[in-house]
């Protein structure tokens, strides 16, 4: 018997199950343990010292609960937004988007290589003190240079793949690209 129900009604009900299973079980654990360390922030006896340490881990925490909820409702709405609206609405980074031919691709390969621009560029903040870059969106190439790098990149050498590689590695492969990194930027390439 065919499978009457449209492949894009499917993937957004697996959307909506995903959003719901996160909120369920991630999303409130990560609120209980902030419920918890304020509790705790707030016991008497306590040192202030100790204090400062675990206000500090709250407020980190409290940011990984805030990045949980907004992936929560990227599932919840529409994936098609541009990769550059979607960027800008989860890094702090100034963003100069150059389309010379619009970017050709299907809106799960769209999806899946938002990811890897976020994990890519959310590195670059982190390890290279990056604060702007220039984006060039041709065909079947996305170019990333970053303007203000700080520091090089130091690459980590280990027998076990750290797994945010292998994530964009698994990412990139489901939408037939691969990945060229410099310490000036990268591109993502189509086959």
């Amino acid at each position: 018997m065919p499978d009457l129900v449209p492949p894009d009604e499917k993937t957004r009900h697996e959307r909506l199950r995903i959003a719901r299973d996160l909120h369920d079980t991630v999303a409130q654990r990560l609120a209980g343990l902030g419920y918890s360390l304020d509790a705790t922030i707030a016991d008497e006896s306590i040192p202030s010292d100790r204090k400062r340490s675990l206000r500090e881990i709250r407020f980190e925490l409290s940011q990984v609960v805030e990045e949980l909820r907004d992936e929560i409702l990227a599932l919840r709405s529409d994936p098609r937004s541009s990769i550059e609206e979607w960027l800008r609405e989860r890094l702090k980074l100034e963003i100069n988007w150059q389309r010379f031919d619009s970017l050709e691709i299907a809106d799960r390969e769209r999806e899946e290589v938002q990811y890897v621009l976020l994990e890519l560029l959310q590195n670059a903040i982190s390890h290279q003190g990056i604060t702007s870059i220039d984006v060039e969106e041709l065909k079947r190439i996305l170019s990333v240079t970053f303007r203000d790098a700080k520091a090089p990149v130091v690459k980590k050498f280990s027998s076990t793949p750290a797994l945010g590689r292998v994530g964009l590695r698994e990412r990139l492969i489901r939408v037939g690209a691969d990945l060229e990194e410099s310490e000036e930027g990268f591109i993502i390439r189509w086959q």
